[in-house]
């Protein structure tokens, strides 16, 4: 176990406090609409059973060995190896195949919630005891084998009850955190109405004296718009002269072009699909969903690029900043209105090229679009150091369990007293009721 444990606790196998039992290897044709559910490893949730997709079967008699009690404390034996939840509803279910359930030796002398913790804590270990290839797989022995620290039983309700106060806590504070990512977004959105209607700078405007905003057809305010082709068989290749883009490199409305990158020859470019070079600057946008508007700026990576059907490109005319159509494009109000032509057909959510070219984009003068740019870019920026912060954030409190229940576990996390008694005597007993039970069988 490593470090030494207290004086007053005693290094044990699990086994000794607790007996696997494995599920039922019950057959998919079996299932039905109503009857008793069955816990497959798909409904060990975050530490808890969900039963909302729950497989079913008859009830039968045969199947009672298998029924599962509220508090039992269950484990995966195969594929998620080491995955744990307690069962906590009242609602009768049966265990199936390669789930294990933990049944103590005794409640009496033993806490069962701190069997659950004391699986949160060698789950590492129970995962690297696994063996086999695609599908792992674990022994009900080897998990019985593993060997913990016992505190005595005053000693473990304190424990019990610490834990369940920082859990709680940690609970707490993830739920919280949840709701940054959508306030995030929620705010980027925000800013890009803003930007593209104006009450971004609509005071700098005052200011500045700059005149009221025009509003024309995209292909009025772009010297091109149009979209690539897929050369024939061959012409794809892993490594060549112009990198060719789909809309799978197109990720967090950035090109990404590090994800299974394609190219093509220069000749290719050059002749077959010439119209559909870009350049540094260019905007590109998916017209082929589902999902729609996934939208990027061509970066200084490659001199010039190349792409496919599914890709649109924004060649802008001097009146208009590639920055700024990347912001009109990413707000996403003309594809919203082309979208509401096509919902409830099933499947359909493609864009033509001459919906594109009648996008509405406004069109304030140069010098506003640059100062718009330059106002969300720097929101945009700061929208991206909360986000990195509470990332950081988020790795540290996921983290934090673990590092928890391991101070628990070497005796650090409650005070040892003498009145709690020692656990060798504890474990005596526990043996004592454990041979009994056997003789009994």
């Amino acid at each position: 176990m490593g470090k030494e444990l207290p004086y007053n606790w005693v290094e044990t196998e699990l086994g000794n406090l607790i007996t696997l039992k494995n599920g039922f290897a019950f057959k998919s044709k079996e299932y039905i609409k109503e009857g008793i559910p069955i816990i497959r490893m798909s409904d060990i949730v975050y530490g808890e059973i969900d039963l909302k997709k729950a497989a079913r079967v008859k009830e039968k008699k045969e199947y009672d060995r298998y029924i599962i009690e509220k508090g039992d404390i269950l484990i995966g034996m195969s594929g998620s190896i080491g995955k744990y939840g307690i069962y906590d509803l009242d609602e009768k279910v049966y265990l199936n195949q390669r789930v294990g359930n933990l049944r103590l030796t005794s409640e009496n002398l033993i806490d069962k919630t701190l069997i659950y913790y004391i699986v949160g804590n060698i789950q590492r270990e129970i995962v690297e005891k696994a063996h086999g290839g695609t599908v792992p797989n674990i022994s009900g022995k080897d998990i019985e084998s593993t060997v913990i620290g016992l505190p005595p039983l005053k000693e473990q309700k304190r424990i019990v009850a610490k834990l369940d106060t920082l859990f709680e806590h940690i609970e707490n504070t993830k739920t919280r955190l949840k709701k940054v990512p959508t306030l995030l977004k929620n705010f980027r959105q925000a800013v890009l109405t803003q930007a593209v209607t104006g009450k971004l700078t609509e005071q700098w405007k005052q200011k500045e004296g700059f005149r009221d905003w025009k509003y024309e057809r995209a292909e009025d305010v772009c010297e091109l718009i149009t979209k690539g082709t897929t050369p024939k068989s061959g012409g794809l290749q892993e490594k060549g002269a112009i990198p060719f883009l789909k809309v799978y490199n197109i990720v967090d409305q950035k090109v990404d072009f590090n994800y299974r990158p394609q190219f093509i020859s220069k000749e290719i470019n050059e002749n077959v699909l010439k119209r559909s070079i870009v350049r540094p600057g260019a905007v590109i946008m998916n017209i082929v969903g589902p999902p729609l508007g996934k939208v990027a700026i061509i970066p200084a990576d490659y001199p010039e690029w190349n792409l496919n059907q599914a890709l649109a490109v924004f060649r802008p005319l001097d009146c208009l900043i590639s920055n700024f159509v990347y912001c009109i494009l990413r707000e996403g109000t003309p594809i919203d209105k082309i979208s509401q032509d096509f919902k409830g057909v099933v499947g359909q959510s493609n864009i033509s090229l001459a919906q594109c070219r009648d996008f509405i984009f406004p069109l304030p003068s140069v010098e506003e679009q640059t100062e718009i740019v330059r106002r969300v870019e720097s929101l945009f920026a700061k929208a991206d150091a909360i986000e990195a912060k509470y990332k950081l954030l988020k790795e540290k409190i996921d983290n934090i369990p673990q590092t928890i229940l391991s101070k628990a576990f070497k005796g650090e996390l409650v005070a040892q007293l003498e009145s709690d008694g020692d656990a060798r005597e504890l474990l005596k007993e526990i043996k004592k009721l454990r041979l009994n039970g056997k003789k009994k069988k």
